[in-house]
């Protein structure tokens, strides 16, 4: 069983699913490299994701990276402990990262 999951709901726009570790970082990170390429705003639904390592918030901060001067990185409904872990790095602190309840 997969652990982990994503959909696609929109442009720009994911829905992720599950736990979020080293093993399934690098699925994570192709897919956003192409999904940042042309720019725009890109929103990560984190409501159904349980765990989040160091390696998650690092494919969330190159997506950063690859949006800036071009659109926002929005992680939106994360629990309480992928907010803390988000938090703890200062995270929500980049200007083109939104975390949004």
């Amino acid at each position: 069983m997969d652990l982990f999951t994503l959909e696609k709901v929109g442009p720009g726009a994911y829905r992720l699913f599950g736990e979020l570790d080293l093993a399934r970082a690098g699925q994570l990170d192709r897919i956003l490299e192409r999904e940042t390429e042309g720019g725009g705003d890109l929103t990560l639904d984190l409501s159904e994701v349980q765990f989040l390592d160091s390696a998650a918030i690092g494919v969330f901060a190159r997506a950063a990276r690859a949006l800036e001067g071009t659109g926002r990185l929005i992680l939106v409904s994360p629990s309480r402990g992928v907010r803390l872990a988000l938090e703890t790095v200062r995270f929500d602190q980049r200007p083109n990262i939104d975390l949004v309840d």
